[in-house]
């Protein structure tokens, strides 16, 4: 799937377009993931003190709703075309 960035709370700059990949991720990676207010980008790091957290540039984000991880995060071509 691919995404525009339009938020200034990501390491990726506001108005950058990527793509997510599912795959298996590992704590640290950048992913993207879906939660019932929408989708958010981050750092994603499992099971510190039996939370789950995410990331992101001056936030930590303790994932206390239920969330579904879409996949990791790469940026993509300008010409790519996005889906929000």
């Amino acid at each position: 799937m691919r995404y525009r960035v339009v938020s200034t709370h990501t390491e990726l700059a506001r108005n950058a377009r990527f793509i997510t990949i599912p795959a298996d991720v590992v704590a640290g990676q950048l992913v993207a993931i879906e939660t019932s207010a929408g989708v958010l980008i981050g750092r994603w790091q499992p099971n510190i003190a039996g939370c789950d957290w995410l990331i992101q540039p001056e936030r930590l984000i303790k994932l206390t709703v239920h969330y579904r991880v879409i996949g990791r995060v790469l940026p993509a071509a300008e010409s790519a075309t996005c889906l929000n």
